[in-house]
């Protein structure tokens, strides 16, 4: 196995052996018992199958009381180790797919660990005493520009900032986020969760310009002229239509459009049957959340949920005499065995109502 080249990817950890070792030799080397352990430097699997490279065993092993802090509670000691990789523990304590718990090793013996859950609570207990992060201890002079605040911008201005560069983040929309605010429901994502762990990044000392569309309101000119380096996170909020004659119907939308209007208080009702098309992740959160706000049986011409998401009126839910879950159907393509949904989340679905219907 070629070893990775480090500096390409986000670990931080060494890949120590990689190579096989033939089981009757690993069984018993250089005349030593077969009930002597044997060491090898390897990668936790649950490390190795983190994109963004936590350092899982570590922060577990100060969970568990291995690595005991010097008068810090434990809870601060291993949110400063997750947030060594990712400034957003109880958000992704949340919304993770959770990759490391499939690649967990007690998945052999019994159930995995619930790392996500762990990272969640930690995640909590920083937000609940007010955990921040330190301010850069020098300036660099360097200044950059970050288009788009939503993770990726503000993971990069978390990350700049330890090193001491400026940071200026330009945001087209009103507040900050992206798709963790307008793409994923906030029964998954509460606000207060969120922000919290925004305003901790904008306390380094980050400059935040909202409503401000680059090209737009200000130029790409300017912002070379202005900045050393331009970091660009402008994300991928575009919704994908389906390659089928009719798609292009006005009471056919886009999962990431739905979503958007859903958070951004546009959809309060909807009317008739919702199909979903697809079983990804974007998907579950579409029909859990037409499962959740229901339907009413008379709606005018205007109100329709098509034209709301399209901007065209604005309504006041709190004239809806009557209410009732809205009957939500998946369909997909081939069996949902094969979903690219994680199966928690096809579980939540179906435990809300929403019928599955597979090839």
């Amino acid at each position: 196995m070629a070893r990775v080249d480090s500096s390409l990817t986000f670990r931080r950890y060494k890949d120590g052996d990689t190579e096989h070792v033939p089981w009757d030799e690993d069984f018993i080397q250089s005349g030593e018992s077969y009930k002597c352990p044997t060491y090898v430097h390897r990668t936790p699997p649950c490390q190795g199958s983190c994109p963004s490279g936590h350092d899982i065993r570590g922060w577990l092993s100060i969970v568990r009381g291995l690595d005991r802090p010097d008068g810090t509670p434990w809870q601060e000691y291993a949110f400063k180790r997750m947030v060594l990789s990712n400034p957003f523990p109880a958000v992704m304590g949340r919304v993770c797919p959770a990759p490391c718990q499939d690649g967990c090793n007690r998945n052999e013996i019994e159930e995995h660990v619930g790392i996500n859950a762990i990272e969640q609570f930690i995640g909590d207990y920083a937000l609940d005493n007010k955990l921040g992060f330190d301010k850069p201890a020098k300036e660099t002079g360097k200044k950059v520009a970050i288009v788009g605040g939503g993770p990726a911008g503000l993971a990069a201005a978390y990350f700049l900032r330890q090193k001491g560069h400026a940071c200026t983040i330009f945001e087209s929309y009103h507040e900050l986020g992206g798709m963790m605010c307008f793409g994923i429901p906030g029964y998954r994502t509460p606000r207060d969760v969120l922000n919290g762990e925004i305003q901790r990044i904008i306390n380094m000392g980050v400059d935040v310009q909202l409503n401000t569309r680059v090209g737009t309101d200000v130029t790409v000119e300017k912002l070379e002229k202005d900045y050393d380096a331009i970091f660009w996170g402008i994300g991928a909020t575009s919704g994908k239509a389906l390659p089928i004659p009719g798609a292009e119907a006005p009471n056919c939308v886009d999962g990431i459009s739905f979503l958007q209007a859903f958070n951004e208080g546009r959809l309060q009702h909807l009317s008739g049957r919702i199909l979903v098309v697809g079983a990804g992740d974007t998907a579950m959160d579409v029909a859990a959340v037409a499962r959740r706000i229901g339907h009413i049986d008379h709606v005018s011409e205007k109100d329709h949920p098509e034209t709301v998401i399209l901007g065209h009126t604005a309504h006041d839910v709190a004239t809806v005499a009557a209410r009732q879950g809205a009957d939500v159907w998946v369909v997909y393509r081939r069996p949902i065995s094969k979903a690219p949904a994680t199966q928690h989340e096809l579980e939540s679905v179906i435990k809300e109502g929403v019928e599955i219907h597979e090839s």
